[in-house]
């Protein structure tokens, strides 16, 4: 059972809130905020094998995967998109097709190997 969620908000700031923690607890239920991106924080992924390893996209055209053991710093990061990231998610390696749906077109599609997995990007 999962005691923790991650959150991200329109400022870039990712946030890891207590599930387990009352829910008039507000302050108490956060457990650790970082600022993950210039602007919005579109999309967040957590690797299925590791759970300390997460994926961010943002609006400020970067994803970036964090390790929550390493502390606030990210171990990896991706410019040089052209817009926007819209999703991230994080495949295991042993897959074989890749299905995307959206309300939209996708005009650019990006994979990385990160830990042993993929990292879809778009």
């Amino acid at each position: 059972q999962f005691s923790a969620m991650l959150v991200g908000d329109s400022l870039g700031k990712l946030h890891a809130l207590d599930l387990r923690a009352p829910a008039t607890a507000t302050a108490k239920s956060s457990l650790m905020t970082v600022a993950a991106h210039a602007t919005a924080l579109r999309s967040v992924a957590v690797h299925p094998m590791a759970p300390h390893v997460v994926a961010t996209g943002g609006a400020d055209a970067v994803a970036r995967v964090w390790d929550f053991r390493c502390g606030r710093v990210p171990v990896e990061s991706f410019d040089g998109h052209t817009g926007g990231i819209n999703q991230v998610c994080i495949l295991r390696r042993q897959t074989r097709h890749l299905s995307v749906f959206c309300g939209c077109t996708v005009s650019k599609l990006a994979v990385h190997v990160i830990f042993g997995h993929f990292l879809v990007i778009f």
